[in-house]
């Protein structure tokens, strides 16, 4: 349970981060890890404290994406108009994360971030993410607010559309698979729901549809052992894979008396 110091000090955190949406962490080579803050309205019903929670943890995932993007414009020199960069990244934020954790769950309070009559009160989490800030920076070069880095390389376009993702962990795995073992120059989201994901890629070089065969045989040899691929449509432009994704067991663990005379480190 939370103590009340601690729920003064987050309280404290939620307004001074209102301002400016996230407060940015040293970013590492292509993630980046933001605390954000994510505010949902409550406007009255019968919603559930989960649905509430779920809507606030979505916000703050919206606002750590357009934090970086708003970001890589800004040292790129760029101006920028928040509603132009908010419909390039499309409605989804969640994959251009690789990971989130909240933070802090503030819970119900009454409304301090909201000047709307109709909202008595809103739902306030703080949140960690980590945020592929390649991923955000490509989706802004094709939406032309933000110019490449140049250069004559030549690469060609495939569309990867992925079925049995039912689990985001699969996703990932999916996504860091046909980036190390496919050699993609970039994986972009463009549809992302429970148990199917179509994914944009940039192979590098002229790929014809024998070199897109190599791709997938890559990917189905080198998955990991919790991801099984299948594929069932290759094409010169499109792939179509089936994954299985089986959970990696738990690190099993000493019982503190398991019969060997040892005791088991106990942890804190």
């Amino acid at each position: 349970m939370m103590r009340a110091p601690e729920l003064v000090c987050c309280a404290a955190v939620a307004l001074a981060l209102a301002s400016q949406g996230v407060l940015a962490r040293p970013a590492l080579a292509e993630v980046q890890l933001l605390e954000a803050v994510g505010v949902a309205p409550v406007r009255g019903g019968d919603l559930e404290t989960r649905d509430m929670r779920d809507a606030a943890v979505k916000k703050a995932l919206r606002e750590a994406v357009l934090s970086v993007a708003r970001q890589l414009l800004i040292d790129a020199s760029r101006e920028f108009e928040d509603r132009r960069v908010s419909d390039a990244l499309g409605n989804q934020a969640l994959p251009y994360t690789t990971r989130y954790r909240i933070v802090d769950d503030q819970g119900e309070r009454p409304t301090m971030f909201d000047d709307d009559a109709d909202v008595a009160s809103e739902y306030v989490v703080v949140v960690e993410v980590s945020v592929e800030t390649d991923l955000v920076g490509q989706r802004l070069v094709e939406a032309g607010l933000l110019e490449t880095d140049g250069g004559d390389s030549e690469t060609t376009r495939v569309r990867v559309e992925v079925e049995g993702l039912l689990h985001y962990p699969a996703y990932v795995a999916m996504r860091e698979l046909i980036r190390r073992a496919g050699g993609a120059v970039s994986v972009h989201p463009v549809e992302f729901a429970r148990g199917r994901a179509v994914l944009d890629v940039e192979l590098p070089g002229a790929v014809g549809g024998g070199e897109t065969e190599e791709v997938v045989e890559l990917l189905v040899e080198s998955g990991p052992p919790e991801l099984e691929i299948e594929a069932l449509r290759v094409e010169e432009a499109l792939i179509v894979l089936a994954a299985t994704w089986t959970p990696p067991l738990p690190e099993p663990t000493l019982d503190p008396d398991d019969g060997s005379g040892r005791s088991a480190p106990r942890g804190r």
